[in-house]
Protein backbone atom coordinates (compact mmCIF):
# COMPACT_ATOMS: atom_id res chain seq x y z
CA UNK A 1 0.00 0.00 0.00
CA UNK A 2 1.50 3.36 -0.63
CA UNK A 3 1.23 5.91 2.25
CA UNK A 4 0.93 9.58 1.27
CA UNK A 5 4.57 11.66 2.61
CA UNK A 6 4.61 15.16 3.69
CA UNK A 7 2.25 17.56 3.54
CA UNK A 8 0.16 14.80 2.74
CA UNK A 9 0.86 12.94 5.24
CA UNK A 10 0.30 15.44 7.99
CA UNK A 11 -3.36 16.17 6.49
CA UNK A 12 -4.18 12.45 6.23
CA UNK A 13 -3.11 12.23 9.80
CA UNK A 14 -4.96 15.25 10.89
CA UNK A 15 -8.00 14.36 9.38
CA UNK A 16 -7.66 10.87 11.13
CA UNK A 17 -6.92 12.95 14.43
CA UNK A 18 -10.08 14.68 13.98
CA UNK A 19 -12.51 11.91 13.31
CA UNK A 20 -11.03 9.65 16.09
CA UNK A 21 -12.03 12.88 18.41
CA UNK A 22 -15.38 13.17 17.03
CA UNK A 23 -15.78 9.43 17.67
CA UNK A 24 -14.30 9.78 20.97
CA UNK A 25 -16.43 12.69 22.22
CA UNK A 26 -19.59 11.29 21.24
CA UNK A 27 -18.97 8.16 23.00
CA UNK A 28 -18.07 9.61 25.84
CA UNK A 29 -21.23 12.12 25.81
CA UNK A 30 -23.27 9.08 25.21
CA UNK A 31 -21.76 7.28 28.51
CA UNK A 32 -22.07 10.46 30.66
CA UNK A 33 -25.82 10.96 29.46
CA UNK A 34 -28.12 10.44 31.83
CA UNK A 35 -32.58 10.15 31.86
CA UNK A 36 -32.57 13.06 33.94
CA UNK A 37 -30.97 16.06 31.45
CA UNK A 38 -34.41 16.25 29.55
CA UNK A 39 -35.67 17.91 32.71
CA UNK A 40 -32.59 19.94 33.76
CA UNK A 41 -33.95 23.74 33.63
CA UNK A 42 -36.96 25.71 35.61
CA UNK A 43 -40.43 24.90 35.74
CA UNK A 44 -43.33 26.88 36.46
CA UNK A 45 -46.80 25.77 37.20
CA UNK A 46 -49.64 26.25 35.22
CA UNK A 47 -52.28 26.89 37.79
CA UNK A 48 -55.77 26.53 36.13
CA UNK A 49 -54.81 23.35 34.73
CA UNK A 50 -53.20 21.76 38.35
CA UNK A 51 -54.48 21.07 41.60
CA UNK A 52 -55.35 23.89 44.24
CA UNK A 53 -52.11 24.52 46.25
CA UNK A 54 -54.17 26.03 49.74
CA UNK A 55 -51.18 28.53 51.02
CA UNK A 56 -48.60 28.83 48.62
CA UNK A 57 -50.83 29.06 45.57
CA UNK A 58 -48.27 28.07 43.23
CA UNK A 59 -45.39 25.98 42.50
CA UNK A 60 -41.95 26.29 40.82
CA UNK A 61 -39.32 23.61 40.19
CA UNK A 62 -35.19 24.13 39.14
CA UNK A 63 -33.92 20.86 38.02
CA UNK A 64 -29.86 20.70 37.94
CA UNK A 65 -27.14 19.04 36.88
CA UNK A 66 -24.40 19.45 39.65
CA UNK A 67 -21.48 17.40 38.32
CA UNK A 68 -21.96 13.70 36.42
CA UNK A 69 -22.96 12.11 39.67
CA UNK A 70 -26.10 14.07 40.87
CA UNK A 71 -28.78 16.12 40.26
CA UNK A 72 -30.67 18.54 41.89
CA UNK A 73 -34.36 19.19 41.98
CA UNK A 74 -35.55 21.83 43.69
CA UNK A 75 -39.17 22.81 44.77
CA UNK A 76 -40.46 26.39 44.95
CA UNK A 77 -43.73 26.48 47.06
CA UNK A 78 -44.94 29.52 47.01
CA UNK A 79 -43.35 33.43 45.94
CA UNK A 80 -41.63 35.91 48.13
CA UNK A 81 -41.24 36.02 51.81
CA UNK A 82 -44.07 33.16 51.95
CA UNK A 83 -42.23 30.17 49.83
CA UNK A 84 -41.07 26.83 50.92
CA UNK A 85 -38.37 24.84 49.49
CA UNK A 86 -37.74 21.32 49.12
CA UNK A 87 -34.40 19.84 47.27
CA UNK A 88 -34.31 16.05 46.21
CA UNK A 89 -30.74 14.54 45.70
CA UNK A 90 -30.29 11.86 43.11
CA UNK A 91 -27.15 10.19 42.52
CA UNK A 92 -27.09 9.51 38.79
CA UNK A 93 -25.34 5.88 39.34
CA UNK A 94 -27.03 4.54 41.90
CA UNK A 95 -30.95 5.60 41.03
CA UNK A 96 -31.22 6.93 44.40
CA UNK A 97 -31.81 10.22 46.14
CA UNK A 98 -31.68 12.06 49.52
CA UNK A 99 -34.11 14.17 50.41
CA UNK A 100 -33.50 16.25 53.85
CA UNK A 101 -36.66 17.53 55.09
CA UNK A 102 -36.01 21.02 57.12
CA UNK A 103 -39.59 21.97 57.71
CA UNK A 104 -42.81 20.43 59.44
CA UNK A 105 -45.12 22.05 56.68
CA UNK A 106 -46.90 19.56 54.18
CA UNK A 107 -46.59 21.85 51.66
CA UNK A 108 -49.61 20.73 48.97
CA UNK A 109 -51.77 21.97 51.96
CA UNK A 110 -50.93 23.50 54.99
CA UNK A 111 -54.60 22.99 56.19
CA UNK A 112 -54.50 19.06 56.15
CA UNK A 113 -53.63 18.80 59.83
CA UNK A 114 -50.43 16.67 59.36
CA UNK A 115 -47.02 17.59 59.94
CA UNK A 116 -43.89 16.33 58.11
CA UNK A 117 -40.88 14.61 60.21
CA UNK A 118 -38.94 17.92 60.10
CA UNK A 119 -35.12 17.54 60.57
CA UNK A 120 -35.28 14.05 59.00
CA UNK A 121 -33.20 12.77 56.56
CA UNK A 122 -35.06 10.31 53.78
CA UNK A 123 -33.67 7.95 51.16
CA UNK A 124 -35.90 6.64 48.37
CA UNK A 125 -35.69 4.99 45.28
CA UNK A 126 -35.69 6.34 41.75
CA UNK A 127 -37.03 4.29 38.61
CA UNK A 128 -36.84 5.05 35.03
CA UNK A 129 -38.11 4.51 31.55
CA UNK A 130 -36.57 3.55 28.04
CA UNK A 131 -38.05 7.01 26.89
CA UNK A 132 -36.10 8.87 29.41
CA UNK A 133 -39.43 11.38 29.73
CA UNK A 134 -40.82 9.12 32.71
CA UNK A 135 -39.46 9.95 36.41
CA UNK A 136 -40.77 7.85 39.28
CA UNK A 137 -39.37 8.89 42.78
CA UNK A 138 -40.41 6.46 45.82
CA UNK A 139 -40.85 8.00 49.62
CA UNK A 140 -41.36 6.79 52.70
CA UNK A 141 -41.20 8.68 55.54
CA UNK A 142 -43.40 8.89 58.99
CA UNK A 143 -46.33 11.64 59.25
CA UNK A 144 -47.35 13.02 62.33
CA UNK A 145 -51.24 13.17 62.72
CA UNK A 146 -53.76 14.01 65.64
CA UNK A 147 -53.79 10.23 66.23
CA UNK A 148 -50.37 9.63 66.32
CA UNK A 149 -47.40 8.99 63.63
CA UNK A 150 -48.54 7.13 60.52
CA UNK A 151 -45.83 5.59 57.92
CA UNK A 152 -46.43 7.27 54.70
CA UNK A 153 -45.42 6.19 50.95
CA UNK A 154 -45.45 9.16 48.77
CA UNK A 155 -44.70 8.72 44.77
CA UNK A 156 -43.64 11.01 42.28
CA UNK A 157 -44.36 10.67 39.22
CA UNK A 158 -42.33 13.14 36.63
CA UNK A 159 -43.29 13.04 32.81
CA UNK A 160 -42.33 15.21 30.14
CA UNK A 161 -44.74 15.82 26.97
CA UNK A 162 -44.88 18.40 24.20
CA UNK A 163 -41.25 18.06 22.65
CA UNK A 164 -39.92 18.38 26.64
CA UNK A 165 -41.74 21.86 27.11
CA UNK A 166 -44.64 20.25 29.66
CA UNK A 167 -44.02 18.26 32.71
CA UNK A 168 -46.85 16.53 34.34
CA UNK A 169 -46.18 16.27 38.27
CA UNK A 170 -48.21 13.50 40.01
CA UNK A 171 -48.31 13.09 43.67
CA UNK A 172 -49.80 10.44 44.77
CA UNK A 173 -50.09 8.05 48.19
CA UNK A 174 -50.63 4.57 47.57
CA UNK A 175 -50.17 3.38 50.94
CA UNK A 176 -53.35 5.78 52.10
CA UNK A 177 -55.37 3.72 49.26
CA UNK A 178 -57.81 6.52 48.32
CA UNK A 179 -57.73 9.50 45.85
CA UNK A 180 -56.44 12.19 47.22
CA UNK A 181 -54.17 12.97 45.06
CA UNK A 182 -52.03 15.91 43.44
CA UNK A 183 -51.88 16.80 40.07
CA UNK A 184 -49.71 19.97 38.61
CA UNK A 185 -48.64 20.88 35.21
CA UNK A 186 -45.86 22.60 34.79
CA UNK A 187 -44.13 24.06 31.68
CA UNK A 188 -40.61 25.14 30.71
CA UNK A 189 -39.52 28.78 31.06
CA UNK A 190 -40.10 31.00 28.23
CA UNK A 191 -42.21 28.35 26.61
CA UNK A 192 -45.41 29.51 24.53
CA UNK A 193 -45.85 32.48 27.42
CA UNK A 194 -47.24 35.46 25.30
CA UNK A 195 -48.94 39.13 25.91
CA UNK A 196 -51.89 39.95 25.26
CA UNK A 197 -53.65 43.56 24.65
CA UNK A 198 -57.74 44.02 24.33
CA UNK A 199 -58.33 46.57 21.75
CA UNK A 200 -61.05 49.04 21.79
CA UNK A 201 -64.03 49.55 19.26
CA UNK A 202 -62.84 52.66 17.93
CA UNK A 203 -61.82 52.04 14.44
CA UNK A 204 -62.46 56.23 12.93
CA UNK A 205 -59.78 57.81 11.21
CA UNK A 206 -60.47 61.20 14.00
CA UNK A 207 -60.55 58.42 16.90
CA UNK A 208 -58.19 55.76 17.84
CA UNK A 209 -57.34 54.31 14.53
CA UNK A 210 -53.90 55.57 14.73
CA UNK A 211 -53.98 53.63 17.83
CA UNK A 212 -54.95 50.30 16.55
CA UNK A 213 -53.02 51.04 13.64
CA UNK A 214 -49.69 51.30 15.84
CA UNK A 215 -50.73 47.82 17.85
CA UNK A 216 -51.44 46.10 14.71
CA UNK A 217 -48.02 47.48 13.25
CA UNK A 218 -45.94 46.14 16.72
CA UNK A 219 -48.27 43.15 16.56
CA UNK A 220 -46.77 42.04 12.82
CA UNK A 221 -43.14 42.84 14.28
CA UNK A 222 -43.44 41.09 17.12
CA UNK A 223 -44.45 37.85 15.83
CA UNK A 224 -42.13 37.44 12.85
CA UNK A 225 -40.66 34.42 14.82
CA UNK A 226 -42.83 33.18 17.54
CA UNK A 227 -46.23 34.05 18.61
CA UNK A 228 -45.62 36.34 21.37
CA UNK A 229 -48.72 39.35 21.03
CA UNK A 230 -52.21 38.52 20.82
CA UNK A 231 -55.27 40.52 20.78
CA UNK A 232 -58.58 40.83 22.11
CA UNK A 233 -61.23 42.03 19.82
CA UNK A 234 -64.30 43.86 20.42
CA UNK A 235 -67.64 41.25 20.74
CA UNK A 236 -68.98 42.44 18.07
CA UNK A 237 -66.13 41.99 15.52
CA UNK A 238 -66.88 40.27 12.18
CA UNK A 239 -64.65 37.53 13.51
CA UNK A 240 -66.63 36.89 17.22
CA UNK A 241 -63.85 33.71 18.07
CA UNK A 242 -61.03 36.01 19.08
CA UNK A 243 -62.32 35.60 22.88
CA UNK A 244 -63.08 31.58 22.80
CA UNK A 245 -59.84 30.88 21.06
CA UNK A 246 -58.21 32.89 23.35
CA UNK A 247 -59.39 30.55 25.86
CA UNK A 248 -58.44 27.68 23.89
CA UNK A 249 -54.49 28.50 23.46
CA UNK A 250 -54.77 28.53 27.65
CA UNK A 251 -56.31 25.78 28.12
CA UNK A 252 -55.25 23.21 24.80
CA UNK A 253 -52.35 24.66 23.78
CA UNK A 254 -50.49 25.77 27.65
CA UNK A 255 -50.01 29.37 26.41
CA UNK A 256 -49.89 31.80 29.08
CA UNK A 257 -50.64 35.24 28.93
CA UNK A 258 -49.49 38.54 30.69
CA UNK A 259 -51.84 41.41 29.64
CA UNK A 260 -50.55 45.11 28.63
CA UNK A 261 -53.49 47.76 29.60
CA UNK A 262 -51.51 50.54 28.01
CA UNK A 263 -49.51 52.13 25.14
CA UNK A 264 -46.39 53.10 27.10
CA UNK A 265 -46.28 49.69 28.37
CA UNK A 266 -46.66 47.77 25.12
CA UNK A 267 -43.71 50.03 23.85
CA UNK A 268 -41.34 49.70 26.69
CA UNK A 269 -42.03 45.64 26.39
CA UNK A 270 -40.92 45.40 23.03
CA UNK A 271 -39.15 48.78 21.65
CA UNK A 272 -35.80 47.14 21.45
CA UNK A 273 -37.72 44.96 18.29
CA UNK A 274 -38.12 48.24 16.39
CA UNK A 275 -35.98 50.59 14.12
CA UNK A 276 -37.72 53.06 14.76
CA UNK A 277 -41.41 55.04 13.45
CA UNK A 278 -43.37 56.00 10.31
CA UNK A 279 -45.48 58.76 10.47
CA UNK A 280 -49.02 58.35 7.83
CA UNK A 281 -51.19 61.12 7.28
CA UNK A 282 -54.57 61.12 9.10
CA UNK A 283 -55.39 63.80 6.34
CA UNK A 284 -54.75 61.35 3.35
CA UNK A 285 -56.07 57.66 5.03
CA UNK A 286 -54.31 56.67 1.90
CA UNK A 287 -50.60 56.72 3.47
CA UNK A 288 -52.09 54.34 6.00
CA UNK A 289 -51.39 51.58 3.46
CA UNK A 290 -47.58 52.84 2.49
CA UNK A 291 -46.82 53.43 6.21
CA UNK A 292 -47.80 49.54 6.71
CA UNK A 293 -45.53 48.38 3.89
CA UNK A 294 -42.51 50.56 5.05
CA UNK A 295 -43.14 48.75 8.63
CA UNK A 296 -42.48 45.20 7.21
CA UNK A 297 -40.00 46.54 4.87
CA UNK A 298 -38.38 48.96 7.18
CA UNK A 299 -39.06 47.44 10.80
CA UNK A 300 -40.02 50.72 12.04
CA UNK A 301 -43.93 51.03 13.84
CA UNK A 302 -47.01 53.23 12.50
CA UNK A 303 -48.17 56.38 14.41
CA UNK A 304 -50.04 59.29 13.18
CA UNK A 305 -48.53 62.82 14.62
CA UNK A 306 -50.06 62.93 18.17
CA UNK A 307 -48.00 59.63 18.40
CA UNK A 308 -44.61 61.10 17.69
CA UNK A 309 -43.63 62.22 21.25
CA UNK A 310 -44.69 58.75 22.81
CA UNK A 311 -42.86 56.93 20.21
CA UNK A 312 -39.67 59.22 20.93
CA UNK A 313 -40.17 59.23 24.39
CA UNK A 314 -39.73 55.71 23.94
CA UNK A 315 -36.27 56.11 22.85
CA UNK A 316 -37.36 55.33 18.59
CA UNK A 317 -36.40 57.34 16.28
CA UNK A 318 -37.94 59.11 12.87
CA UNK A 319 -37.26 56.50 9.66
CA UNK A 320 -40.15 57.82 7.39
CA UNK A 321 -42.95 61.26 7.37
CA UNK A 322 -45.38 60.71 5.19
CA UNK A 323 -47.37 63.90 5.90
CA UNK A 324 -48.18 66.39 3.05
CA UNK A 325 -46.18 64.47 0.50
CA UNK A 326 -48.92 63.32 -1.35
CA UNK A 327 -51.35 65.47 -0.45
CA UNK A 328 -51.24 66.70 -4.08
CA UNK A 329 -51.63 63.51 -6.46
CA UNK A 330 -54.49 61.21 -6.67
CA UNK A 331 -54.56 57.61 -4.80
CA UNK A 332 -53.31 55.81 -8.12
CA UNK A 333 -50.22 57.81 -8.40
CA UNK A 334 -49.69 57.32 -4.79
CA UNK A 335 -49.76 53.37 -5.35
CA UNK A 336 -47.72 53.62 -8.84
CA UNK A 337 -44.89 55.96 -6.89
CA UNK A 338 -44.57 53.86 -4.30
CA UNK A 339 -44.62 50.57 -6.17
CA UNK A 340 -41.86 51.59 -8.21
CA UNK A 341 -39.80 52.70 -5.53
CA UNK A 342 -39.44 49.60 -3.17
CA UNK A 343 -42.21 47.10 -4.35
CA UNK A 344 -38.85 45.27 -5.27
CA UNK A 345 -38.25 44.95 -1.71
CA UNK A 346 -41.38 43.15 -0.45
CA UNK A 347 -42.77 39.90 -0.48
CA UNK A 348 -43.37 38.58 -4.06
CA UNK A 349 -45.45 35.95 -3.14
CA UNK A 350 -48.62 37.92 -1.18
CA UNK A 351 -50.43 41.71 -1.55
CA UNK A 352 -52.62 43.11 0.70
CA UNK A 353 -55.61 44.99 -0.05
CA UNK A 354 -56.46 47.16 2.28
CA UNK A 355 -60.17 47.48 1.80
CA UNK A 356 -63.50 46.74 3.15
CA UNK A 357 -64.31 50.45 5.27
CA UNK A 358 -63.12 53.61 3.78
CA UNK A 359 -63.20 57.16 4.70
CA UNK A 360 -64.06 57.96 8.25
CA UNK A 361 -63.89 54.04 9.35
CA UNK A 362 -61.20 51.60 8.62
CA UNK A 363 -60.16 48.16 10.00
CA UNK A 364 -57.04 47.40 9.33
CA UNK A 365 -57.01 43.82 11.29
CA UNK A 366 -55.45 41.69 8.61
CA UNK A 367 -52.57 44.14 8.80
CA UNK A 368 -50.61 42.40 11.21
CA UNK A 369 -49.86 39.53 8.68
CA UNK A 370 -48.80 41.87 6.16
CA UNK A 371 -46.25 43.61 7.88
CA UNK A 372 -45.26 40.39 9.15
CA UNK A 373 -44.72 39.17 5.67
CA UNK A 374 -43.73 42.27 4.12
CA UNK A 375 -46.37 42.58 2.32
CA UNK A 376 -47.06 45.52 -0.34
CA UNK A 377 -50.52 47.18 1.12
CA UNK A 378 -53.06 49.29 -1.41
CA UNK A 379 -56.57 50.03 -1.20
CA UNK A 380 -56.79 50.92 -5.08
CA UNK A 381 -59.96 50.08 -7.11
CA UNK A 382 -60.13 46.75 -9.14
CA UNK A 383 -62.99 47.93 -11.34
CA UNK A 384 -62.08 48.55 -14.79
CA UNK A 385 -64.48 51.84 -15.40
CA UNK A 386 -61.63 52.89 -12.71
CA UNK A 387 -58.67 52.80 -15.59
CA UNK A 388 -56.35 54.63 -13.63
CA UNK A 389 -56.09 52.86 -10.18
CA UNK A 390 -57.67 49.48 -12.31
CA UNK A 391 -54.24 49.81 -14.36
CA UNK A 392 -51.83 50.13 -11.26
CA UNK A 393 -54.06 47.54 -9.34
CA UNK A 394 -53.43 45.25 -12.52
CA UNK A 395 -49.56 45.75 -12.57
CA UNK A 396 -49.47 44.61 -8.85
CA UNK A 397 -51.41 41.93 -9.44
CA UNK A 398 -49.33 40.83 -12.28
CA UNK A 399 -45.94 41.17 -11.11
CA UNK A 400 -46.48 38.64 -7.97
CA UNK A 401 -45.42 35.26 -9.03
CA UNK A 402 -48.63 32.51 -9.82
CA UNK A 403 -50.41 31.24 -7.15
CA UNK A 404 -49.93 34.21 -5.31
CA UNK A 405 -52.35 35.34 -2.20
CA UNK A 406 -54.44 38.43 -2.22
CA UNK A 407 -54.70 39.07 1.47
CA UNK A 408 -57.66 41.35 2.76
CA UNK A 409 -60.63 42.41 0.45
CA UNK A 410 -61.40 45.35 -1.97
CA UNK A 411 -62.94 48.90 -0.69
CA UNK A 412 -66.41 48.70 -0.44
CA UNK A 413 -67.31 51.96 -2.00
CA UNK A 414 -64.78 52.03 -5.04
CA UNK A 415 -65.51 47.93 -6.45
CA UNK A 416 -67.57 44.97 -6.30
CA UNK A 417 -66.46 41.87 -5.02
CA UNK A 418 -66.33 40.05 -8.32
CA UNK A 419 -64.44 42.74 -9.79
CA UNK A 420 -61.68 41.98 -6.91
CA UNK A 421 -61.75 38.44 -7.26
CA UNK A 422 -62.10 38.62 -11.01
CA UNK A 423 -58.62 40.71 -11.18
CA UNK A 424 -56.76 38.42 -8.70
CA UNK A 425 -58.26 35.35 -10.92
CA UNK A 426 -56.88 36.62 -14.48
CA UNK A 427 -53.10 37.28 -12.93
CA UNK A 428 -53.19 33.72 -11.69
CA UNK A 429 -53.67 34.63 -7.58
CA UNK A 430 -55.75 33.52 -5.11
CA UNK A 431 -58.31 35.68 -2.64
CA UNK A 432 -58.04 35.43 1.00
CA UNK A 433 -60.56 37.53 3.03
CA UNK A 434 -61.46 39.61 4.79
CA UNK A 435 -59.62 42.76 6.04
CA UNK A 436 -61.04 42.17 9.78
CA UNK A 437 -59.31 38.91 9.68
CA UNK A 438 -57.63 38.92 13.43
CA UNK A 439 -54.27 37.80 14.80
CA UNK A 440 -52.85 35.49 11.65
CA UNK A 441 -48.93 36.74 12.39
CA UNK A 442 -49.64 35.12 16.12
CA UNK A 443 -51.81 31.70 14.77
CA UNK A 444 -49.40 31.07 12.07
CA UNK A 445 -46.89 29.76 14.38
CA UNK A 446 -49.22 27.37 16.17
CA UNK A 447 -49.06 23.47 14.85
CA UNK A 448 -51.31 21.00 15.24
CA UNK A 449 -51.10 18.82 18.41
CA UNK A 450 -49.26 15.47 17.83
CA UNK A 451 -51.12 13.10 16.41
CA UNK A 452 -54.27 15.59 15.80
CA UNK A 453 -56.42 14.01 12.47
CA UNK A 454 -58.73 15.95 10.93
CA UNK A 455 -62.02 13.90 10.88
CA UNK A 456 -65.53 14.70 9.60
CA UNK A 457 -68.90 13.83 10.50
CA UNK A 458 -69.88 11.68 7.80
CA UNK A 459 -73.61 10.01 7.77
CA UNK A 460 -73.75 9.02 4.25
CA UNK A 461 -72.80 5.42 3.81
CA UNK A 462 -70.66 4.40 0.85
CA UNK A 463 -72.65 1.10 0.23
CA UNK A 464 -75.86 2.27 0.65
CA UNK A 465 -77.67 3.57 -2.23
CA UNK A 466 -80.11 6.16 -1.11
CA UNK A 467 -83.44 7.09 -3.20
CA UNK A 468 -85.13 10.36 -2.52
CA UNK A 469 -88.33 10.11 -0.73
CA UNK A 470 -91.23 12.46 -2.02
CA UNK A 471 -91.00 15.45 0.01
CA UNK A 472 -88.78 18.78 0.11
CA UNK A 473 -85.66 18.88 1.53
CA UNK A 474 -83.39 21.29 3.50
CA UNK A 475 -79.38 21.49 3.34
CA UNK A 476 -78.16 24.20 5.83
CA UNK A 477 -74.92 25.51 4.49
CA UNK A 478 -72.88 28.42 6.54
CA UNK A 479 -70.54 30.19 3.58
CA UNK A 480 -67.45 32.47 4.73
CA UNK A 481 -65.01 31.23 6.84
CA UNK A 482 -67.37 29.08 9.43
CA UNK A 483 -69.60 32.15 9.21
CA UNK A 484 -67.44 34.28 10.62
CA UNK A 485 -68.99 34.70 14.48
CA UNK A 486 -71.94 32.39 13.66
CA UNK A 487 -69.98 28.80 15.37
CA UNK A 488 -69.80 30.55 18.97
CA UNK A 489 -73.37 31.55 18.61
CA UNK A 490 -76.41 29.52 20.85
CA UNK A 491 -77.53 26.32 19.47
CA UNK A 492 -74.45 25.38 17.24
CA UNK A 493 -74.28 21.48 17.08
CA UNK A 494 -77.87 20.81 17.72
CA UNK A 495 -79.06 20.51 13.93
CA UNK A 496 -77.24 19.21 10.85
CA UNK A 497 -75.14 21.75 9.55
CA UNK A 498 -72.53 22.42 6.96
CA UNK A 499 -69.88 24.26 7.62
CA UNK A 500 -67.71 25.94 5.04
CA UNK A 501 -63.61 25.44 5.65
CA UNK A 502 -61.38 28.11 4.33
CA UNK A 503 -58.99 25.10 3.11
CA UNK A 504 -55.80 27.70 2.88
CA UNK A 505 -56.03 27.72 6.91
CA UNK A 506 -54.49 23.90 7.32
CA UNK A 507 -50.87 25.25 6.46
CA UNK A 508 -51.77 29.37 7.53
CA UNK A 509 -53.69 28.49 10.91
CA UNK A 510 -53.76 24.98 11.64
CA UNK A 511 -54.62 25.42 15.33
CA UNK A 512 -57.55 27.54 14.13
CA UNK A 513 -59.11 24.87 12.44
CA UNK A 514 -57.98 22.00 15.23
CA UNK A 515 -59.88 24.75 17.67
CA UNK A 516 -63.12 24.23 14.86
CA UNK A 517 -62.79 20.29 14.76
CA UNK A 518 -61.92 19.97 17.91
CA UNK A 519 -65.48 21.18 19.34
CA UNK A 520 -67.81 19.86 16.03
CA UNK A 521 -70.75 17.41 17.42
CA UNK A 522 -71.76 14.82 15.20
CA UNK A 523 -74.04 17.11 13.77
CA UNK A 524 -71.35 19.08 12.37
CA UNK A 525 -70.07 18.73 8.73
CA UNK A 526 -67.27 20.60 7.12
CA UNK A 527 -67.07 21.26 3.32
CA UNK A 528 -64.18 22.90 0.75
CA UNK A 529 -65.21 26.29 0.62
CA UNK A 530 -65.38 27.99 -3.02
CA UNK A 531 -62.92 26.98 -5.26
CA UNK A 532 -60.73 24.93 -3.15
CA UNK A 533 -57.39 26.49 -1.53
CA UNK A 534 -58.03 30.35 -2.09
CA UNK A 535 -60.82 32.24 -3.74
CA UNK A 536 -61.27 32.32 -7.87
CA UNK A 537 -63.42 32.14 -10.88
CA UNK A 538 -61.59 29.71 -13.11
Amino acid sequence: MNYPRGSALRNFLVKKFLLLSVITLFFLQSLSASPFDRFIGEWHLIRAKSSTIELYKTLSLTIRKKNDQSFRFIFFWGTGKNIHTDTICINNNTNQFSWFIYDRVFPENVFLGVRMPSHTLVHGKVLTDSSDRRIDLIKSYILYTSQGKYPVKELNEFELTNNDNILHLSISFPSRNDTNNYHFILKRKGYREAHVIRLSDNWAVQGDLDIQAMLLSIQGLVNRKRPELYFLYPDNWDYRFTGDFFDYLKDKKYFTFRQINSLPDVLKTYTNRFKGYIIWDKNNPSTLDLAFTLAGIRDGIVVSEDLVPLAEKSGLSLLVDLRNKYSKIEDYQLFNQAFREIGQECNRNMVVWLGGESGKIRKPAIADWGVMNKAFFTDLSTKTADSAEYAVSYKIMSSLKPLSIVYGWHVYKKDKERDFVKLASQCGLRVEGLHTLPNMSFMHHIPLEPGFHFHNNHTIRPDKQYKPEKKVYISCVQTDCLGLGTWNKPGRGQIPYAWEVTMNWSWLAPAMLEYFYSQATPNDYFIGSLSGPGYIYP
